[in-house]
């Protein structure tokens, strides 16, 4: 964990198209700087597929080492746990009555029936549709 920074993240261009390949001999400072808890390397360096990569999908130089951008992953998944839910459709629309239905569906206009078990959590904003009701949405 020696190493010497040579570009601060906060110096890295915004776009793809700002960068050129002189990135690849840089030692990058990881935008946490080692304080965080993510096993954080303090800096890193960019192979040449990876920014031939990152070209290709129009992607911005990360500002963070690995071990950050893969923590920032696992934290955005859904957890491993199942809750047990009914579909939040009602008929023309959903419970909340944030969304409208394009289309008829099985139970017409009374909430649905359908119950099974989902990793969306009961308190989370997410709609979630029994996979009939949402079949019936998008095809």
């Amino acid at each position: 964990k020696n190493h010497k920074i040579t570009i601060h993240a906060s110096e890295l261009p915004d776009k793809i198209s700002e960068t050129n390949d002189a990135i690849l001999n840089q030692i990058i400072g990881c935008l946490h700087e080692g304080k965080c808890n993510d096993q954080c390397a303090g800096a890193f360096r960019l192979t040449p597929s990876e920014l031939q990569f990152y070209r290709k999908a129009n992607l911005p130089v990360p500002q963070m080492c690995f071990n950050c951008r893969h923590m920032e992953r696992v934290r955005s998944r859904n957890p491993y746990t199942l809750w047990a839910r009914t579909c939040d459709c009602k008929g023309n629309n959903s419970q909340n009555g944030v969304y409208k239905n394009m289309t008829e569906h099985f139970h017409s206009e009374g909430s649905c029936p359908n119950q099974f078990k989902t990793s969306y959590a009961p308190d989370r904003p997410e709609i979630v549709y029994c996979e009939q009701c949402y079949q019936a949405e998008i095809i």
